[in-house]
């Protein structure tokens, strides 16, 4: 996927972080692309949750054999710890209940540790960011913001969210803060701005006195 989405930008490469946005989903940050390696913890604990809810209410003679089996595998054991431990590292910013390991039934849905796993890689992606690049932490948490990537969700069907292909390039290009291509011919702006704004895109969304994009969502990225 990665490699896929690299043709497309003419990316010579993605840094760390910008490989990590990639896996995130709109709602923090991401580009959509979220594959199954991303949340294989959270599902797998989910999934064995929703088995051992099924193995309750079933009614089945054997139900509570296969129950006691499913719950005492290993695999599933740890990766509930590991859950429980980031969990609970990160109280202040996902509210999920202790997964009592005697009680799969009981534990939330995979949704709802999926989207709490992700709100948690998120949070640590921008704070790694605020430590080396504050350009790109104020850019990573305004493509948080709510909305901020609907149109990765639009339908190119309904004529009115149209655009042609080059633009669209463009558009996830400036999402994931790559250099656009061609913007190599650029040297300045109309406004006579210069630098490594003009490439990346972040320039029309934040200082740029000539062009109308600046919202007040981008102009944290001024500073």
């Amino acid at each position: 996927i990665h490699e896929g989405l690299r043709s497309v930008l003419n990316a010579d490469k993605f840094n760390d972080s910008q490989r990590v946005q990639i896996g995130l989903p709109e709602r923090e940050g991401g580009m959509c692309l979220v594959t199954a390696h991303d949340i294989l913890l959270p599902a797998y604990v989910g999934g064995s949750g929703s088995v051992a809810l099924f193995y309750k209410k079933c009614g089945w003679p054997e139900a509570q054999v296969l129950y006691n089996v499913l719950k005492s595998q290993p695999a599933l054991v740890t990766a509930v710890d590991e859950l429980n431990e980031m969990f609970d590292h990160n109280k202040h910013r996902v509210t999920v209940p202790y997964l009592d390991p005697d009680l799969p039934h009981a534990w939330p849905r995979q949704s709802k540790l999926t989207k709490a796993v992700q709100r948690v890689c998120a949070d640590d992606l921008e704070a790694q960011l605020v430590r080396i690049d504050a350009a790109a932490a104020s850019w990573f948490a305004s493509c948080r913001l709510h909305g901020s990537g609907a149109w990765l969700h639009s339908s190119p069907k309904i004529a009115l969210f149209r655009v042609s292909s080059q633009l669209y390039r463009v558009m996830l290009a400036m999402r994931l803060m790559v250099k656009t291509p061609s913007t190599d011919l650029v040297a300045r702006c109309v406004c006579g701005s210069t630098g490594w704004q003009l490439r990346y895109g972040v320039h029309w969304f934040s200082s740029c006195r000539c062009a109308t994009l600046k919202t007040a969502r981008h102009n944290a990225v001024v500073k």
